[in-house]
């Protein structure tokens, strides 16, 4: 099923416990998703390790991951949990562009005073490439015609670290990953204050160069997709877990055109919302 652009933050939103007016769901049937075999370290550890293979064919379509874990602290418990959109948006024999729309979504109700921030997040992929852009999303005041009246964007993540420095507890193969400008070049933590606090969403494009065929059925993979959560219930290293579900309701979302000074940004907001853009470091 192809996802049109203005559809994608509607789903989103979904994860965040908001209201829509509309959103009919289907199966997304893009990508091969599949088990690497292997399963994360860190903590908890043991979760399986997924693999999705991108092709050319797949240029405007979205997959879904998302990371969950459920922790008890003496008299408190918590379920944890965080969800992503991966738009391919575009695809060629030298370069891959996706938008990326990560949601925190833990549920601190109740807890006011507590924070479950997530701090790094990132992944490997198969050929190797290399980050040559990287940019964000910045919305203006949400749409309340479709019950986003709550949404919350906190532009953390202001740097992708790569190579050796870009691993996580228990993710020892990530080759790029996303962190604070606060983290001091560090993928395996930071201070809690700088991550991605609950019910809060960040929005980034990202281009990856790298010698990718010409053969439009030759797949680049992205996987291990790591993710590391800090706060007052302790620091856990989570692997995402696919999620098949995607919207399919055009009246959810407006796509903002892209103008022709503005290269390779992803240009999405919701319906009657300003977009800016803000540049980020590459380490």
């Amino acid at each position: 099923m192809k996802v049109n652009y203005k559809q994608i933050m509607g789903s989103s939103l979904l994860g965040l416990g908001f209201s829509l007016v509309s959103g009919a769901f289907s199966v997304a049937d893009a990508f091969s998703i599949s088990e690497t075999g292997a399963s994360s370290g860190g903590n908890p550890g043991g979760q399986p390790l997924y693999k999705v293979d991108i092709k050319k064919t797949d240029i405007g379509e979205t997959f879904k991951l998302d990371w969950s874990h459920s922790v008890n602290r003496g008299q408190s418990s918590l379920s944890m949990g965080a969800e992503a959109f991966f738009l391919v948006k575009d695809f060629t024999n030298e370069s891959l562009e996706l938008d990326i729309f990560l949601l925190n979504t833990t549920d601190l109700s109740g807890y006011s005073d507590k924070k479950n921030n997530i701090v790094s997040f990132g992944f490997a992929m198969n050929p190797n490439g290399s980050v040559n852009n990287f940019n964000n999303f910045t919305l203006g005041t949400p749409n309340q015609d479709y019950g986003y009246s709550n949404l919350e964007e906190d532009n953390v993540f202001d740097k992708v670290i790569t190579g050796s420095k870009a691993k996580l507890p228990g993710f020892q193969s990530l080759e790029m990953c996303f962190v604070s400008d606060g983290s001091k070049n560090q993928c395996n933590g930071g201070p809690v204050k700088l991550g991605l606090k609950a019910q809060k969403f960040d929005a980034f494009n990202l281009k990856i160069s790298g010698n990718f065929g010409n053969n439009p059925n030759q797949a680049v993979s992205l996987l291990d997709f790591g993710l590391k959560f800090q706060g007052d219930w302790g620091s856990y290293e989570l692997s995402g877990q696919p999620d098949d579900n995607v919207p399919n309701d055009d009246n959810l979302l407006l796509e903002i055109p892209e103008p022709s000074t503005t290269v390779g940004l992803g240009l999405f907001a919701l319906g009657g919302l300003r977009l800016r853009h803000k540049k980020k470091r590459i380490k």
